[in-house]
């Protein structure tokens, strides 16, 4: 038991250290790096995959793995007490034969999700000493389920990208309008200007005019005094 449980503390260790070192998500192509360790699980301590993806929030993962075990043709219930996703008689036929009971975890560590899984094969779970082909087909299964979850964060990351470009073109159709009225008010003021310029000339000729007329009486005025003169 003893020695049991230092396998597991380790493996665990090994684990974490190996999931805090992976901080960026992985250029396409390449593969995360897969752990074969002693895990405790609901049903005791058994040989389980340990896998990190990085920056993979936890409940995106959930919400991937709920999508991907379709695939099982079976049920996948996240059980309340453990927390375990289980998918009883899950058909995987890379790996057995028979139907798998498979157990997953998802735990928050770091900037991503470590993801453990249990695959028990009836009697036996399965580890790469025993199961050589099937641990193979295993962790190829993991390696597809790290890439859909990538593809899914990626695709996220695109709508909000898409939606921070659309939101920059209604910024962009609000500026563009603005510009209208803005061109809109000064043609407007151009004309006001014109307007009054045309009412400055027509006002500098009425007041020459006027002078004319003020001229023309005052002279009418003159003339006047001179005969009110005669009377003196």
């Amino acid at each position: 038991m003893i020695r049991s449980i230092a396998i597991l503390f380790v493996s665990t260790l090994i684990t974490t250290l190996s999931f805090a070192q992976s901080q960026d998500f992985m250029p396409k192509g390449e593969q995360i790096m897969i752990e074969e360790n002693l895990q405790t699980m609901s049903a005791g301590t058994h040989n389980a995959l340990s896998m990190a993806i990085p920056n993979a929030d936890e409940k995106k993962v959930e919400h991937v793995w709920k999508q991907f075990s379709k695939d099982f043709k079976t049920r996948t219930q996240r059980d309340r007490k453990s927390g375990l996703y289980v998918s009883d008689d899950a058909k995987l036929k890379n790996i057995s034969n028979n139907t798998v009971d498979l157990y997953a975890q998802f735990e928050r560590g770091g900037s991503g999700t470590l993801v453990t899984l249990w695959f028990d094969l009836g009697g036996a779970y399965l580890a790469s000493e025993t199961h050589e082909a099937a641990y193979e087909s295993a962790q190829q299964m993991m390696q597809d389920f790290a890439k859909a979850v990538k593809k899914s964060m990626a695709e996220d990351d695109l709508k909000v990208q898409e939606k921070a470009l659309k939101e920059l073109g209604k910024e962009l159709e609000r500026l563009a309008k603005d510009k209208e009225q803005y061109e809109k008010k000064i043609a407007e003021a151009n004309e006001l200007i014109r307007e009054m310029e045309n009412s400055i000339k027509q006002n500098e000729k009425d007041q020459e005019a006027k002078q004319q007329q003020i001229d023309a009486q005052s002279k009418v005025v003159s003339t006047a005094q001179d005969k009110v003169r005669q009377y003196n």
